[in-house]
């Protein structure tokens, strides 16, 4: 009971202050930024799963290239027809 009094003197004297609820635009920024985070944690997943079936089918590249995904790496994996 002693919260409920405290909150309406708080209201009834306007010390509370309103919530934050940004502009359309930086909502839309959040979003967007959530959703790059997404994707470049699944594509690290994917790579790292890639790296371990590698690893353990005996292809390790790693001794060979610096990195297994970079400009030279899918060169190894594809070739061309």
């Amino acid at each position: 009971m002693a919260a409920l009094s405290w909150l309406a003197l708080v209201c009834q004297f306007g010390l509370d202050s309103p919530s934050y609820n940004p502009i359309r635009e930086f909502r839309v920024l959040r979003l967007m930024i959530r959703y790059r985070r997404k994707l470049v944690e699944e594509r690290s997943r994917v790579r790292n799963r890639i790296q371990k079936l590698l690893d353990r089918n005996g292809l390790q590249l790693g001794w060979v290239l610096g990195d297994t995904f970079g400009p030279s790496g899918p060169r190894h994996f594809y070739r061309p027809s």
